[in-house]
This record gives C-alpha cells, sequence and structure tokens, in this order.
C-alpha cells in the first residue's frame, strides 16, 4: 500500500510541474508546452522524434513492457538460466 501513495503522489507532483509550467508560461509570454509541442511538430523530423518519445513514455507509463527495471530483470533472468542450463553435448 506504500508502494501505491508514492506513485499518486509522483502523479500529483507530474501534473502540478505541468499545470503550474503553463500558468508560468502564460503570465510571463513564454510558449505552453502545447504551444511547444505544436512547434516542434510542424517539421518531419520534430513529429518523428516526438512521436517516438511519446510512444516509449505512454509504453512506459500504462504498461510494464517499457518499465527499464522490468526489462533489466527478465534479461538477468533469461542469462541466468541460461549459464545453468548447459548446452547440449
Amino acid at each position: 500500500m506504500e508502494e501505491d501513495r508514492h506513485g499518486v503522489f509522483a502523479w500529483l507532483v507530474l501534473w502540478g510541474w505541468i499545470v503550474g509550467w503553463d500558468i508560468w508560461a502564460h503570465r510571463h509570454g513564454k510558449p505552453t508546452l502545447t504551444a511547444t509541442w505544436k512547434t516542434l511538430t510542424s517539421n518531419k523530423y520534430g513529429r518523428i522524434i516526438l512521436t517516438a518519445f511519446w510512444g516509449v513514455v505512454t509504453l512506459h507509463l500504462l504498461t510494464e513492457r517499457g518499465d527499464p527495471h522490468q526489462i533489466a530483470r527478465k534479461l538477468v533472468a533469461e542469462r541466468r538460466r541460461r549459464d545453468d542450463d548447459p548446452p547440449p553435448e
């Protein structure tokens, strides 16, 4: 249960950062995150890079497949399995 509170806290911090940034940008005449996204995706390369980045972030946040810790654990487990399983003679 304690871990759930940490996750909720992290989401609240992320939400606060985004809202805070947009309020600050609006008050100081700077581009908001949405305006920056539109600017960066207005050319082919920016669109490709941001789409890939957003896909990786979404994969990481919404599934465990993109979680670097899960990937590392699976690689370590596979390596241990291979090391414990001698090749056939």
